[in-house]
């Protein structure tokens, strides 16, 4: 019911504007995660993972390339110390993690359990980040050194 035409309750607050563009979006979350971080002294770390077979995966019809990122981004998530997920392309998410005494190793062998094989490329957070742009490069840069080689997982810090 209202009163003179005026609803009894307020509208609710609307919702945070989230960029169109998936990276653009994934970045703002590294933002957040990198500002928050710094502010409370924690350590983390971007990991962009891919599976090993990207490239074969991603002839598949549409519909099974879906099903492949939804298993992707579930078993990162699954996994203890993963605090986002966020698409950073074709098969490939963008991970933040801790990444305190350790934790990055750690993490980063617990996703690598299981099929399909993945390459992970994962850069610590650290003071020459001074922009998500610095971090992503970092973990890009670890990434493709896993092409160039046996490694299935680089961390840089």
């Amino acid at each position: 019911a209202d009163v003179m035409g005026l609803p009894l309750t307020p509208p609710p607050p609307p919702e945070p504007e989230r960029p169109a563009d998936p990276i653009e979006s994934a970045m703002a979350t590294v933002e957040y995660e990198m500002t928050t971080a710094r502010e409370t002294g924690r350590e983390v770390a971007l990991a962009l993972v891919v599976p090993f077979d990207q490239e074969t995966l991603l002839e598949a019809d549409p519909e099974a390339v879906d099903q492949h990122e939804a298993a992707l981004r579930e078993r990162l998530l699954a996994v203890n110390g993963t605090r986002s997920v966020e698409p950073m392309g074709a098969l490939v998410y963008g991970a933040i993690c801790d990444a305190e005494a350790g934790r990055a190793e750690t993490w980063a062998r617990a996703v690598a359990v299981g099929a399909p094989k993945l390459r992970i490329g994962m850069a610590i957070y650290g003071p020459r980040h001074v922009t998500p742009a610095l971090l992503r490069q970092d973990a890009a840069h670890a990434l493709r050194q896993t092409y160039a080689g046996e490694d299935t997982c680089v961390i840089v810090e």
